[in-house]
């Protein structure tokens, strides 16, 4: 339960008003009314009806002559007044935006990136662990006082967290029928990941050694608990159907589950529903990718990896969910235990990379004690703002952690920085040229990263509604840089919601390519987009990053994220972060989210697209249609997305029919509907 240190004050109302009795009596007093003369009555209530029909009339009058002249103005060629809503008040033409947007996209540079690594590193040096994230937020809200930004707060929250217990650290036993321990493992800093340099085989280590952690799970409930060893894949409700429908029930038993595919709260809420009383979770090296060399190296073989199981999950309970206690282990743990597995066998797609026969249910008793104990951690979100011109209150949401998922991280994530760089060129241009954005963009430094992004979580649960309502889209600026030993060439990747996936493929045929100058990211066939879905994968619990778009996504925003995937041979001394490269891949994702941003930001009817939209989840229908025993249904579902496929390039014909001269208010209302698309879709109705 996390409490605002200085919660925001919202007003409906004045404070002038009142519900006083007092008030109302004096009002309305029956007693009072009586003792009144009959024509003083008269004369009152005379007067007050002239001065409310003299009222009416008045608006009456105003409302007719501003339709006409509406009407006058929609028939003619005369350039909008000042007062429509479509006019800038900057006067910029449209060619004049597009040399604004692509002044702002060039003025993002690399040696900025790096001179503001190096002031970080050089802060980082100066300052305590304990002082770290107090001294990063100053620095964030200097820069953003530096740049000009309109708002700048740092809004707290004092967040119940959890840590292991370094006294009675947590612990894991195998013992058999006969009574016989077969392991006895303590949790604590032995299994710390610390590499000699000069014998590290993967660029995975060296990300792992900066990230000196406790391995446990956060928010994950103390309890010593027991029970006999299943598998369960990923933990997924699909999963567990199916180790049920083997014959092999889960109360009381002990779940042992591959990372990835789905929040850790939810992997523990659900084996909480299904009657398993504890969780056991790995990185399985099949979902990890790479070279043999990569996955076998004894470092990583031995990693014991920290994840958060904090955070609300809206799609099991809005309301909040009950988990059980739960315990990372390394691949050599998990290897060990699945090798006491007996029948019956895993289906064929559950095998991994384990060195073991994938089984789904032990023969012995494993005990899992877990003596977590509570702390109140103060988390920080340093807000800037640069408010928007003609839609004051529409927004476009960007966002970074200010550092990276693991619990002790000692370096500020390269997020920040690009947000940084971002805010200074964009506020930059706007000073320069006398450009003023249509709608605003509110940049986000998150705290709590490392506790399911406490920060974001906090922040939501506050101002949900206003986020629902106000804002445009989520971007996450944490450009990531992933090594992928399948690839010869570097590609970017970016993963977003259907509605900004033409806009991306748009701005990708003005960015410059990282690698080729002279091409563009779209001619060099370097970018994939993906259509953003709730997965997590296994090598973010390696990098500590463990996805935060969801939270946005559910609430109904579009998202958006972008990277790179490098090949292994482009990777050296184990730097994931573009450094030996001049953070090259890093600006082209940077200024690719810049003009994403921009768009969304100046044109007049928001870039969102309906007909791909409606497109997909008519496609996603026709998929369906072959179910069995849904046939009605789904015929049912069928005919409704084809109505909605046509109804959603209809909207867009009308759209290009409205031409420059729109009806004022005309675009609001249209973007009003492109704005609840993904809300009616994705978002669930208690967040609606």
């Amino acid at each position: 339960m996390a409490t605002p240190k200085s919660p925001a004050k919202f007003r409906s109302w004045s404070s002038m008003d009142s519900i006083d009795p007092a008030d109302i009596r004096r009002l309305y007093d029956p007693e009072s009314s009586s003792k009144s003369s009959s024509v003083r009555c008269v004369s009152t209530w005379m007067f007050s009806l002239l001065i409310l029909g003299s009222t009416v009339l008045f608006l009456i009058g105003l409302l007719v002559g501003y339709y006409v002249r509406e009407s006058q103005n929609l028939d003619s060629d005369r350039t909008i007044g000042h007062c429509y809503y479509g006019e800038r008040s900057d006067g910029f033409s449209k060619q004049q935006l597009e040399s604004a947007h692509e002044n702002i996209m060039y003025s993002l540079s690399s040696e900025n990136i790096n001179a503001v690594k190096s002031e970080f590193s050089f802060r980082r040096k100066l300052t305590s662990n304990s002082g770290w994230d107090e001294n990063t937020v100053s620095f964030v809200k200097s820069e953003f006082t530096k740049y000009g930004l309109d708002k700048i707060s740092v809004e707290e929250y004092d967040v119940v967290v959890t840590y292991p217990n370094p006294v009675q650290p947590n612990r894991l036993e195998v013992i058999t029928s006969a009574g016989q321990v077969k392991l006895n493992l303590t949790f604590g800093s032995g299994q710390r990941s610390s590499v000699d340099k000069k014998k590290r085989g993967a660029d995975d280590v060296e990300e792992m050694r900066k990230h000196l952690v406790e391995p446990y799970v956060a928010f994950a409930p103390s309890g010593t608990v027991q029970g006999a060893l299943v598998y369960g894949h990923y933990g997924r409700m699909v999963d567990l159907v199916q180790v049920n429908k083997s014959g092999v029930t889960l109360k009381n038993k002990i779940l042992i589950l591959r990372l990835g595919k789905l929040a850790v709260t939810e992997k523990l809420a659900l084996a909480a529903q299904w009657g398993a009383v504890g969780v056991l979770l790995y990185i399985d090296p099949a979902d990890l990718g790479g070279t043999v060399d990569r996955v076998t190296s004894p470092d990583l073989q031995k990693f014991v990896p920290y994840v958060s199981a904090g955070g609300k999950v809206y799609t099991a309970n809005p309301y909040g969910v009950s988990i059980v206690p739960a315990q990372t282990v390394s691949i050599e743990t998990a290897t060990f235990l699945m090798s006491s597995l007996i029948e019956p066998s895993a289906p064929a797609s559950w095998n991994g990379g384990l060195n073991a026969t994938y089984r789904l249910q032990g023969q012995h008793t494993v005990r899992l004690i877990v003596n977590n104990i509570k702390k109140v951690e103060t988390v920080r979100n340093v807000v800037g703002v640069i408010e928007g011109d003609i839609e004051g209150d529409r927004n476009i949401m960007v966002g970074a952690a200010r550092t990276g998922g693991s619990q002790t991280e000692s370096m500020v994530s390269m997020g920040t920085i690009n947000m940084l760089e971002l805010a200074r060129s964009i506020a930059s241009i706007r000073r320069l040229e006398k450009w003023l954005p249509r709608r605003g963009i509110k940049f986000y430094s998150w705290g709590g990263a490392q506790f399911s992004h406490s920060g974001i979580e906090e922040y939501l649960k506050e101002n949900r509604l206003i986020v629902q309502t106000k804002a445009v889209a989520y971007l996450d600026l944490d450009l990531y840089m992933r090594r992928s030993d399948s690839l010869r060439a570097p590609k970017m990747d970016v993963t977003t919601s259907h509605l900004l996936s033409t806009l991306v493929e748009k701005v990708s045929t003005v960015v410059p390519d990282a690698a080729f100058s002279e091409l563009t990211i779209k001619d060099s066939l370097s970018l994939t987009v993906n259509e953003y879905r709730k997965s997590i994968s296994a090598t973010d619990y390696l990098h500590g990053n463990q996805g935060s778009l969801f939270l946005f996504q559910e609430l109904g925003i579009p998202v958006f994220k972008s990277g790179f995937d490098l090949p292994g041979a482009m990777i050296k001394n184990g730097s994931l972060h573009d450094s030996e490269h001049h953070y090259r891949y890093h600006l082209a994702a940077a200024r690719v989210m810049a003009l994403v941003i921009l768009n969304l930001v100046d044109e007049n009817i928001l870039p969102l697209d309906v007909a791909g939209f409606a497109s997909s989840i008519d496609e996603a229908m026709i998929q369906t249609a072959d179910l069995k025993d849904m046939s009605e249904l789904i015929d049912n579902l069928v005919i409704t997305s084809d109505v909605f496929l046509t109804t959603g390039k209809a909207f867009e014909v009308y759209i290009e029919s409205l031409g420059p001269n729109k009806v004022p208010l005309e675009a609001r209302r249209v973007n009003d509907a492109l704005m609840m698309l993904d809300k009616v879709f994705l978002s669930p109705l208690i967040n609606r």
